[in-house]
């Protein structure tokens, strides 16, 4: 009696369980037929077509709505956020429940490029120009909008004023434009002696530096060169940098300051980077000129000033470390000291190979 009992009870849950699964079914079932002819009967929710300016982020998709109360969502919200920068209609896909619209997104270009950093320029006679430095052109829209400079006004080699025109231009035809003053003017009494320094400093080069040669090999020629056009005198004609070195390759004669500023003209011509290094004179009276140059990465001392043989033993300032360096000025009475804390440190090795000077009679 009691097996029978639980079987009949076993069946009942079993029959109540697949009622209830049964239900949930056709509830579900409801739910969608009531939501779908719902959707059927209202198929004008959705705009045919809506208009936006290009720009760089996507309309929402409620701008598609004809009534209000309802949701909508982009089938590609990716595909929209791109389209929205390119002029044009495009065909777009909505969803509301499970119904699914089409409409038109059509995207208009109004709006011109915007040019920015354009500012009034002005440089020496003769002068080149970069035109473009920190000139940029954005627009609204996707693709890139093309800008242009108009120079045909300009006389690089006149000393005046004259207009520069930028002009953008976008694929939809929209344009804009920026004038500028560019300002020529004469070129300063410095100005010129660096001009001047420049092209001795190049004439130089071309004597002793040759296609192929190795950054070392062109140091070396031009510290030989210097030591051998230059001859000493106790003072310089002036303590102008650019005035001395253009003295130091016309006259030829110079002191400590001379073959400092013609040789830095000469390594830096040459594409070397230099430091000024001057004696502390709280060490030693009197000043002294000379050389950091960069070489492969590292700081090294040079110094072509000449002061002979001393005690039996020349020396010779060439890519010298600051051990070596200050080894020297121990050497010879402090004529190197310097504030080390003033400048970078140098390599550890010296790179010199030991090559004899061609002439050490200046």
């Amino acid at each position: 009696m009691d097996d029978r009992y639980r079987r009949h009870r076993a069946a009942v849950n079993r029959r109540r369980k697949r009622n209830r699964r049964v239900a949930g079914i056709a509830v579900m079932a409801v739910a969608l037929i009531i939501a779908f002819f719902s959707d059927i009967h209202k198929p004008d929710i959705v705009l045919d077509a809506v208009e936006i300016e290009a720009g760089k982020e996507s309309p929402s998709p409620d701008i598609f709505l004809k009534k209000d109360g309802y949701k909508l969502e982009y089938e590609d919200p990716e595909e929209v956020a791109y389209i929205s920068g390119i002029p044009g209609d495009h065909e777009v896909k909505l969803r509301n429940r499970l119904r699914v619209y089409e409409s038109v997104l059509s995207v208009k270009d109004t709006q011109p490029p915007v040019i920015s950093g354009a500012k009034d320029i002005t440089i020496p006679v003769g002068d080149g120009v970069s035109y473009l430095s920190g000139v940029g052109v954005a627009d609204n829209a996707l693709a890139e909008p093309e800008l242009e400079v108009d120079t045909s006004a300009v006389k690089i080699d006149a000393v005046g004023s004259y207009p520069v025109v930028y002009k953008a231009y976008d694929a939809s035809g929209n344009s804009s434009s920026v004038t500028v003053t560019l300002t020529v003017r004469d070129k300063t009494r410095e100005e010129k002696s660096k001009e001047r320094l420049d092209e001795l400093a190049d004439s130089a080069l071309l004597s002793c530096v040759k296609d192929g040669m190795t950054d070392y090999e062109k140091l070396w020629s031009i510290f030989c060169y210097i030591s051998e056009h230059i001859s000493y005198v106790d003072d310089a004609e002036t303590m102008d940098e650019t005035e001395e070195g253009i003295n130091g390759f016309i006259k030829g004669t110079g002191s400590c300051f001379t073959y400092f500023a013609s040789m830095k003209a000469m390594l830096e011509r040459a594409g070397f980077d230099t430091i000024n290094v001057t004696r502390d004179k709280t060490v030693k009276e009197g000043q002294h000129f000379w050389s950091l140059v960069k070489y492969e990465g590292e700081w090294y001392h040079i110094d072509a000033t000449p002061r002979g043989p001393e005690d039996g033993r020349e020396y010779l300032i060439f890519l010298l470390t600051d051990e070596q360096i200050s080894a020297m000025n121990a050497a010879y009475g402090n004529y190197w000291a310097y504030d080390k804390t003033e400048y970078p440190g140098s390599g550890a090795v010296s790179p010199y190979r030991g090559e004899p000077l061609p002439s050490m009679e200046n």
